[in-house]
């Protein structure tokens, strides 16, 4: 697979709902004629994770990221990885994400502080004339969900940061309370499976391409209610004017 260098995808996060996303990612990258890939996680995989992970505890997630997309087609010059945590000063990601004609930034991480990092960065770079495709995503035991949004200059469309304050709000709370930089404040004990991991990635890749696609700002929610899967899709135009909510 080539790699267009004015295109790059970001992966904050190479946990369980990015190897559930696997088969969806490569996919994304060879219909768009393929991007360079960086993938940013500070974390091995632990024995209580290791059953959605697919790998031997102990290894770098990123390590295991990264040969995972190699196996699948993904070129391994196109991808670099980082094992740190990621925050918007970071000097070298920086600097391979400025100067970009498009970014798409991709979250999945388990803590709101890196959450609020890739917003400030998606920001900074749209305000420097990089087309930005910002999209995070979570889950519980039952359920995922994905917010994107588009932005370029001062435009923002699809807005998860005002629209979704309450993530903000705990970033900030999980900031002042760690006591050391590796801490990841209270999300590492939220219920996690296989199914919920699942429906979130594929929120969260569907999401991609639909903001990609259309330049508006999606919302998108599975739930998995009595064996049968319930989809709520949301569609924002700007901060004003809304589609109504699709249910499939």
């Amino acid at each position: 697979m080539g790699t267009k260098k004015d295109v790059l995808i970001l992966c904050v996060g190479c946990g369980g709902v990015f190897y559930h996303g696997l088969s969806m990612m490569p996919n994304f990258l060879w219909k768009r004629g393929g991007m360079d890939v960086v993938l940013v996680d500070p974390d091995v995989v632990e024995e209580r994770n290791a059953d959605r992970q697919w790998c031997t505890p102990g290894m770098l997630k990123v390590s295991v990221a990264r040969r995972a997309l190699i196996e699948l087609g993904v070129s391994r010059r196109a991808i670099t990885r980082y094992k740190t945590l990621f925050h918007e000063d970071h000097l070298e990601i920086r600097r391979r994400l400025f100067g970009r004609e498009k970014v798409v930034m991709v979250g999945t991480p388990d803590n709101h502080v890196a959450r609020m990092d890739m917003w400030s960065m998606a920001v900074s770079l749209a305000k420097r004339g990089t087309e930005v495709v910002c999209v995070t995503g979570g889950n519980d035991a039952e359920s995922g969900y994905a917010y994107g949004a588009w932005m370029k200059g001062e435009e923002i469309r699809g807005n998860w940061w005002e629209r979704h304050a309450d993530i903000g709000v705990e970033a900030q709370a999980e900031r002042d309370r760690l006591a050391h930089p590796e801490g990841c404040g209270n999300l590492e004990r939220l219920p996690q499976s296989e199914g919920g991991n699942l429906l979130t990635a594929y929120c969260v890749w569907r999401t991609v391409e639909m903001v990609w696609d259309s330049d508006v700002g999606i919302e998108m929610r599975w739930d998995s209610v009595g064996g049968k899967g319930i989809i709520g899709i949301r569609k924002i135009k700007d901060r004003v004017k809304e589609e109504p909510e699709e249910v499939v």
